[in-house]
């Protein structure tokens, strides 16, 4: 299920400013499980706690996720005028699901609900910018056809899930661990190469299942800006 709502308003002709809201339900998404998990635990063999002892992994691929996602968008536009125009748009959004990849399985199949968060698309913050301008050529003949235009994109990262490599609960392959989560992995100042405080993850007794959920490591973000400048020529100042 879809739905949306635009409002438009002008400003003396020269400036366009829309707001837009956007929401989304999904029901019935596809994803997989393993129904002969077995229960974690750091004693016995794992083939023992399955569910049906006598078979391995019995892998389902089930139509039984749902999300949710809303997005409000405020966009502004002005007209070509006076050698200038620029656009601007700025969205803020947030999606939500319980599995976003069928290739992906859930921590622990018996607990789907645990599996809920951020999607993995999920993009809270986003500013696209473009401009046109051409310089003033009447006064100054050096900047007669020259146009500077300029393209820039600014947004936050998507999310990350953290994962044991071993198999710390005791289920066997294939692995699926996550770890505790035990603080806020939030940086107050992020950088490409250190994005998320590593030291709010523990890794859990044997046994056991980590309590951290899915995609609570936000991953660095895009700042990007290309300017260039360009000048139009006549065929006929070329050749002359």
């Amino acid at each position: 299920q879809q739905w949306n709502l635009s409002l438009e308003y002008p400003v003396r002709q020269l400036f366009l400013v829309s707001a837009s809201y956007f929401g989304q339900k999904g029901t019935r998404l596809r994803r997989q499980l393993n129904l002969n998990q077995p229960t974690p635990s750091p004693e016995g063999l794992a083939d023992e706690r399955r569910p049906f002892p006598n078979f391995r992994n019995i892998f389902q691929f089930e139509t039984s996720a749902s999300s949710i996602a809303h997005a409000a968008e405020l966009r502004v536009d002005r007209r070509f005028r006076s050698g200038l125009g620029f656009a601007a748009a700025y969205r803020f959004s947030r999606s939500i699901d319980d599995a976003t990849l069928i290739s992906i399985l859930p921590q622990d199949s018996h607990n789907l609900a645990a599996e809920r968060g951020l999607s993995d698309f999920h993009m809270k913050h986003r500013l696209a910018i473009s401009g046109t301008y051409n310089l003033p050529g009447r006064r100054y003949t050096w900047s007669r056809n020259w146009q500077l235009q300029m393209v820039g994109t600014l947004q936050s990262g998507t999310p990350l899930s953290a994962i044991v490599s071993a198999d710390v609960s005791g289920t066997g392959s294939p692995i699926v661990n996550r770890p505790h989560l035990i603080g806020d992995p939030k940086l107050s100042k992020p950088t490409s190469s250190l994005f998320f405080n590593k030291d709010v993850f523990k890794i859990p007794d044997l046994g056991v299942f980590g309590s951290a959920g899915r995609n609570v490591i936000i991953g660095p973000g895009i700042q990007n800006v290309d300017v260039a400048l360009t000048r139009s020529l006549r065929l006929s100042d070329i050749v002359r």
